[in-house]
């Protein structure tokens, strides 16, 4: 096996040891019995001649509705499991039993220095949106000595409403792109065992068509974002700042000290985007798997429908939760974000191990805080950009660019969707209803507001057919 980041392996005369210590982009699996432990990253190896089991009905409306697989999960393998980060597999004379252990991080620096310390050495690219993760990357990069080109997809003008910000220096190239054939669900691999998603496979195709066109490897800023961040109910608060705050007082001031402390205890407070143009009606991201968010139903779900995604719910949200819970709170977003929307075949520097360790070291304090009727968020990403005089960051939240390319493609293809919905597997399957569907696609405000869903489930429609 090549080299594992995050895996170690430790054998002595008496027992081998089998650890995840940092989320990877990469999968490996195991299965133990009583005679001992067998792993390695072909899940088809461990399958076999019977091969990898078919998806069941509440896995794939997981899939539509942006539940994640289970940070264990081995596609039904029967005995398998994904190793885990903090999962620790052991064999000695005692038998074979998995456990959990804190991650070792490395001693680490300030995290502005530790991201430039990680990029490329030579000729590379930085995959630029002008929003904050990629900006600071940026910023990194420069303040490390290092000269990358920024690359920036141009989507078109409903995508670009603020110019680029500049970083002196530093050369932009801007790579047109149809937003259509980045969505397109005919080119999407169906021989994978599971229906890829637009967070994933939208990416890697933007990725890897940048690459190509300046003929440079990528980095990318993705969970930069996610990792350094906190919600308001985690801030350090005092009582008169709690009152000033802006989630309080947009909505008028509440009665009482004690009520606003309850809705804080409760983390039903969120942060809006400082100054922000974020979705509408959106709060600051959270990461999907981090606890289990309110019921959502994507249009056209049946009753059966609903009973399937609830089976998927129950099996793999509270699983997530515990998961992340057992790890620091940087480490488990990270592995949450990392699962939700993958790593795209660029470079990400906010998986190094110093990093994760110099992210790990900062307080809540460190990260966000209420300032002058503000909660102010990512605060060490936001410092370093205003030293280096950037300014005219883009601040609309993560993956919102997806959600605009999502309903701008249903809506330019809706007709073609709509009329495709008639032999939809799922329909035939019961649990969608394909005239409701086709209704939402022709809605135009429940067609926006359901653009991710409705997109994932034309891209599982379509793996369903290629299956039978």
């Amino acid at each position: 096996m090549s080299t594992f980041p995050g895996l170690r392996a430790v054998q002595s005369k008496n027992s081998f040891e089998l650890a995840l210590e940092l989320p990877s982009t990469r999968s490996l699996y195991y299965r133990m019995d009583p005679s001992g432990l067998e792993w390695g990253e072909s899940l088809a190896a461990f399958a076999g001649d019977a091969g990898i089991p078919a998806p069941e009905t509440w896995d794939l409306l997981a899939v539509v509705h942006g539940i994640v697989p289970a940070p264990d999960d081995a596609l039904g393998v029967p005995g398998v499991q994904r190793l885990t980060v903090g999962s620790v597999v052991r064999v000695d004379a005692a038998g074979v039993r998995v456990g959990r252990q804190a991650p070792r991080l490395p001693d680490s620096g300030s995290l502005v220095d530790e991201v430039g310390a990680v990029l490329p050495d030579g000729e590379f690219g930085i995959a630029y949106s002008g929003g904050l993760s990629s900006t600071f990357l940026a910023v990194a990069a420069q303040r490390a000595g290092k000269r990358p080109v920024l690359v920036h997809a141009d989507l078109g003008a409903a995508f670009a409403p603020l110019p680029l910000p500049g970083i002196p220096g530093l050369e932009l190239r801007r790579i047109p792109m149809d937003v259509s054939e980045l969505l397109d669900h005919h080119p999407i691999a169906t021989e994978l065992p599971r229906p890829p998603t637009p967070e994933v496979e939208v990416r890697r195709r933007l990725i890897a068509r940048m690459s190509g066109a300046v003929d440079l490897p990528l980095a990318a800023g993705t969970l930069l974002e996610d990792l350094v961040s906190i919600r308001l109910p985690e801030a350090d608060i005092s009582d008169d700042k709690l009152l000033e705050c802006e989630p309080f007082h947009v909505a008028g001031a509440l009665p009482t000290l004690a009520e606003a402390r309850r809705l804080l205890e409760e983390q039903t407070v969120h942060a809006r985007m400082v100054a922000g143009d974020g979705p509408p009606g959106g709060r600051q991201h959270d990461s999907q798997p981090d606890r289990p968010a309110e019921k959502y139903f994507v249009p056209g779900l049946t009753a059966a429908g609903q009973e399937e995604y609830d089976i998927a719910r129950q099996l793999r949200l509270p699983l997530w939760q515990e998961h992340t819970m057992s790890l620091p709170s940087a480490l488990g977003r990270a592995d949450a974000a990392l699962a939700e929307r993958g790593e795209a075949g660029a470079l990400l520097p906010a998986l190094a191990p110093q990093v994760l360790a110099a992210v790990v070291a900062l307080s809540a304090g460190d990260i966000g805080r209420v300032e002058r009727g503000m909660f102010r968020n990512n605060r060490p990403l936001w410092q370093a950009i205003d030293e280096h005089r950037v300014t005219g960051v883009r601040r609309a939240a993560p993956g919102y660019w997806l959600r605009l390319a999502a309903a701008e493609h249903l809506n330019a293809q809706r007709d073609k969707l709509a009329a495709g919905l008639a032999e939809s597997p799922l329909a035939k399957a019961g649990v969608i209803d394909a005239t409701e569907v086709a209704a939402a696609l022709h809605d135009p405000r429940r067609m926006m507001e359901n653009a991710l869903p409705l997109l994932r489930l034309i891209w599982t429609d379509h793996w369903m057919r290629r299956q039978s």
